[in-house]
């Protein structure tokens, strides 16, 4: 399993992972991941093929959502968690914890990490992540 910067060869497969999701992060075009290419952490993992991806912003970053750019008003420094998208013949692997440990583990010292969550899948996710901080 492996985690690297998204190539455009990449974007028919995360537009389908985003959109199987759509209810959760909402529904987006190819043209919406193509414009956000160069987004410094727009990473996929990937065991064989895309399982899924994560795109995270810092306040450098021109980004028109409403949620992050409250962030963008009120702090000078921070990163911003704008989704993370697993697929769903991939989901309960682990895939999203290691995505998560690799933005941790290279985003270095930075005042507030931040996202924002649907309630519902936030409640399985708290479930999932306990589970492997518990084998960590």
């Amino acid at each position: 399993m492996i985690i690297r910067k998204i190539k455009d060869s990449d974007l028919d497969t995360i537009v389908k992972i985003n959109n199987q999701h759509s209810e959760w992060v909402g529904k987006k075009d190819r043209e919406f991941f193509e414009r956000h290419l160069q987004i410094p952490f727009f990473n996929v993992v990937e065991k064989y093929v895309v399982n899924g991806f994560i795109i995270v912003l810092n306040q450098d970053v021109n980004y028109d959502s409403p949620n992050f750019l409250w962030f963008k008003e009120r702090f000078k420094e921070f990163y911003y968690i704008d989704r993370i998208v697993i697929a769903k013949d991939s989901r309960y692997k682990g895939l999203g914890t290691f995505l998560y440990k690799n933005l941790l583990n290279n985003v270095g010292k930075v005042p507030l990490l931040s996202a924002i969550y649907n309630l519902i899948a936030s409640a399985m996710a708290v479930t999932s992540c306990q589970r492997c901080a518990s084998r960590a």
